[in-house]
């Protein structure tokens, strides 16, 4: 059987504290530690698009067409 590798190892940790019965305040540190660890705060990417103010505007005037139409 292979040992596990430290990381492996502080990740079960982690989850041990995470999910089981400790403290409120160790559970969201080791909840937040997790999420950080899989990528789950990272900024999503939003790409901007360039629109003239006469796009816009049309495209307002659709939305508000549908709403009261």
């Amino acid at each position: 059987m292979q040992a596990l590798s430290r990381e492996d190892r502080v990740l079960q940790e982690l989850e041990k504290i995470a999910f089981g019965d400790g403290p409120v305040t160790g559970k969201l540190k080791a909840i937040e530690l997790l999420g950080k660890h899989i990528g789950l705060f990272t900024p999503k990417e939003v790409p901007e698009v360039e629109r003239s103010v006469e796009d816009i505007s049309n495209q307002i005037q659709r939305r508000l067409e549908d709403l009261l139409g």
